[in-house]
């Protein structure tokens, strides 16, 4: 929350063919284009007016506010055609929405009303979200000598097994927790940058108790401004380039995660 959120919307108006030639779609020739934005919450509930105070969607310098029901209409060509829509959600003045899962549906229009809406939307699509309404710190460092291991030793720079470092945090959260996980660079393609979730107890000794969510294990029940890491690693490891992951959750709601690159080789 207080971040902007860029959304590049396209619309593509494209006509029939047979036996190859065009057959013009005559109905949209004298309207306009138009967009209608509705946000919903993890339940499918539309999130009404008083609920979206203080956001606000921008298009080409000119501002657009949600109306009564939630949803806020934009045109965004004079006539209906192929068109990259780039829109700014701005969010700095809301206070009023929590911390969860949202989705974004965008309805595509042709319209002569100036209203920018009909009776049924051409096409829609939608875009997931996650806004976090609350502030929060969490930066983690891990010692240049434990950035890279042996693969058969599982030993850092120092001939040790252990991955040391300092994890940072604060926030004003009711009940944070922070969990540890470990991702893996895929190497289905030389230039990837996806990381799949591994099981962090692969590579380490530690006895950590696994929380509720997949291959994360307890970190800290209890955060404090300052705590230290120490991941006492296993031999005979898989090579490659991976993440240690550190997410805040408030109970089970994720907040946010910071992470540090460990090589294997």
């Amino acid at each position: 929350m207080g971040n902007d959120i860029n959304l590049n919307v396209t619309t593509d108006f494209t006509q029939n063919i047979a036996d190859s030639k065009i057959i013009y779609d005559t109905q949209y020739f004298n309207q306009k284009m138009g967009i209608k934005l509705t946000i919903t919450d993890i339940n499918g509930n539309v999130l009404q007016n008083d609920s979206l105070l203080g956001i606000y969607f921008t298009l080409n310098g000119v501002n657009y506010y949600p109306r009564i029901d939630g949803t806020t209409r934009i045109k965004i060509a004079d006539k209906v055609s192929n068109v990259l829509s780039k829109i700014t959600i701005n969010t700095s003045n809301n206070t009023t929405l929590a911390t969860g899962e949202y989705t974004v549906k965008i309805e595509s229009f042709g319209s002569s009303d100036g209203i920018y809406y009909g009776l049924n939307s051409s096409d829609s699509t939608e875009v997931k979200m996650t806004i976090i309404n609350s502030k929060y710190g969490l930066k983690v460092n891990t010692d240049d000598v434990s950035k890279i291991l042996d693969k058969n030793t599982g030993q850092n720079k120092n001939n040790e097994n252990i991955i040391k470092g300092n994890l940072e945090y604060s926030s004003g959260l009711s009940n944070p927790n922070i969990t540890i996980s470990l991702y893996r660079r895929k190497y289905d393609t030389i230039y990837s940058q996806e990381y799949e979730l591994v099981n962090l107890t692969d590579y380490i000794s530690n006895n950590l108790d696994l929380s509720e969510h997949e291959n994360e294990y307890v970190f800290s029940d209890k955060p404090t401004d300052s705590m230290e890491i120490t991941l006492n690693t296993k031999n005979n490891l898989t090579t490659g380039t991976y993440k240690i992951v550190f997410k805040l959750y408030d109970n089970s709601e994720y907040i946010g995660e910071d992470y540090e690159y460990v090589i294997i080789k």
